[in-house]
């Protein structure tokens, strides 16, 4: 019986719903704004400035549109991974029903739907809910094509987008290739197939060569700190919300796959789901021993692959055992999963908060430097026109007296001696960098009175100077070469009179 229309708008209404509930609770994070900033770039802009080697362009560039036709609110920027995150249900639903029917359909969909890991990510201005949709798109493609031997190139398709979408998006295709490889080798003699992949694979030169300096240059790993059994384990965790349901899940898992694999003569459709997730996730288990790539937002594709292996092999538990299974996995999933996930930057509000108390004619300091960029959207949002980073800065300088800096050198001479009073937001740094020249430097002219441990590896400095401000602050000032950028706007700095360091 085909599956009908009603039953997908019901999975993705209810995807939707679960997705836009408390989306704003989350501060947005650095990764987020960092995509808020760059879709402030016109297209043309977009493509080659993440084609330089950060990310691909096709998030970016859809977030583009999003806002101009939404805005940039947290809600509006959120909403657009909302609906890919819904769409990736859907099409866990469809991968389901195809390979095990409406069991293994709704229970791979529901699985997604009430993992804490797909609550975080799907709602994140980030590119990873595309990412999941894109990917359970390609193995429905994939498996039209192996199956009916059409939609070659609505497979080929999905497969570009997945990797103009995030460079993790690559290990699809590579599986794809290998199963197709192992199951249906004449496809390689095949002409279409070949002049399709040529053109995927020309069109995707520029960002496979980026992919692969990014590879080579991520540091390596001592083995065993994320790729061990103990690190599969808690990946695996990550995936299933809480250890009882993982430890639940993995004996589903287990005893599906022994009861959908007991026989060799199965159709091919049986067997991919175990590829798209096992073939994925050991084989970056391999790779994280080697480069650091070993956490869950990269591992998405293999993720998409463990829902729908997942559902496949609690639908194929003996039909009077199989709703008492599904029942307490169910339990025990929803009651850990987290509705409201506090997100990588739950210590954003409390530093902010902190941050408003600073006068505006105090310096802050921001280590490290690209720090700047994360709090432009709490500072300077909305953007009145787009501009580069060295512009932001300027602008965070001249509205806030906001400066990034790694080293005592990266900061304007004239401008550190012209004020009474420093604010040193340290996020980490002095852990990375022990004896780092910042700290040292400053402490020549500058007392430090306090510290405030704002959250996780954030730290606030208070330093007051020693002496008198050097400079005449209320008087132009000197038009030196270090600071000449930042007289463009005539808008002279006002100190405070000097603090006692009591």
């Amino acid at each position: 019986m085909p599956l009908r229309w009603w039953e997908r708008g019901l999975v993705f209404g209810l995807a939707l719903a679960v997705r836009l509930y408390g989306i704003t609770e989350a501060p947005l994070w650095s990764d987020e704004i960092f995509s808020w900033f760059v879709a402030h770039f016109s297209p043309g802009r977009i493509v080659p400035y993440l084609l330089e080697g950060n990310n691909p362009p096709l998030w970016e560039l859809l977030l583009h549109g999003w806002m101009r036709l939404w805005g940039e609110s947290v809600a509006a920027m959120r909403s657009l991974a909302a609906l890919c995150s819904a769409g990736a249900a859907v099409g866990l639903y469809e991968l389901g029903y195809r390979t095990g029917g409406r069991w293994a359909g709704a229970s791979a969909a529901i699985a997604w739907i009430f993992s804490s890991f797909g609550q975080s990510v799907g709602r994140e201005a980030r590119a990873y809910a595309l990412l999941a949709c894109l990917t359970t798109l390609s193995h429905i493609a994939f498996l039209h094509w192996i199956t009916a031997r059409r939609g070659l190139l609505l497979w080929v398709l999905s497969l570009a987008l997945l990797f103009y979408t995030h460079y993790m998006g690559v290990w699809v295709g590579l599986l794809q290739l290998a199963y197709l490889l192992w199951a249906w080798p004449a496809a390689f003699w095949q002409s279409a197939f070949w002049a399709a992949f040529v053109g995927l694979a020309v069109g995707a030169l520029g960002p496979v060569v980026v992919f692969v300096e990014r590879l080579w240059s991520y540091p390596t790993l001592q083995a065993g700190t994320y790729a061990s059994l103990e690190g599969a384990y808690n990946l695996l965790w990550a995936f299933s919300n809480q250890p009882v349901p993982t430890i639940a899940a993995l004996i589903v898992l287990g005893v599906g796959m022994a009861l959908r694999l007991r026989s060799l003569s199965q159709p091919l459709t049986v067997s991919y789901p175990y590829w798209a997730f096992w073939g994925i996730f050991s084989f970056l288990w391999v790779v994280g021993h080697f480069a650091a790539i070993w956490q869950p937002r990269y591992l998405m594709s293999a993720a998409m692959g463990y829902y729908w292996a997942l559902g496949l092999s609690l639908a194929a538990w003996p039909k009077r055992i199989r709703p008492f299974a599904a029942g307490g996995l169910l339990l025990l999933w929803i009651g850990s999963w987290e509705a409201t996930p506090s997100g990588p930057a739950a210590d954003y509000p409390r530093i902010l908060q902190r941050l408003s108390q600073k006068p505006s004619n105090q310096l802050l300091i921001l280590s490290p430097p690209w720090h700047t960029l994360t709090w432009s959207y709490y500072l300077l949002h909305p953007i009145q026109e787009p501009c580069d980073l060295k512009c932001l800065d300027k602008q965070m300088y001249y509205q806030h007296r906001v400066i990034g800096a790694a080293y005592y050198a990266d900061l304007p001479p004239c401008h550190v001696e012209a004020v009474d009073t420093l604010w040193w937001l340290d996020m980490g740094y002095c852990e990375a960098f022990p004896h780092g020249a910042l700290p040292e430097m400053l402490a020549q002219r500058f007392l430090p009175i306090q510290v405030e441990p704002l959250g996780k590896k954030a730290f606030l400095w208070l330093w007051v100077a020693t002496e008198p401000p050097a400079l005449d602050t209320r008087s132009p000032l000197p038009a030196d070469s270090s600071c000449a950028e930042f007289h463009s706007k005539k808008e002279p700095l006002q100190t405070l009179p000097q603090r006692s360091t009591r």
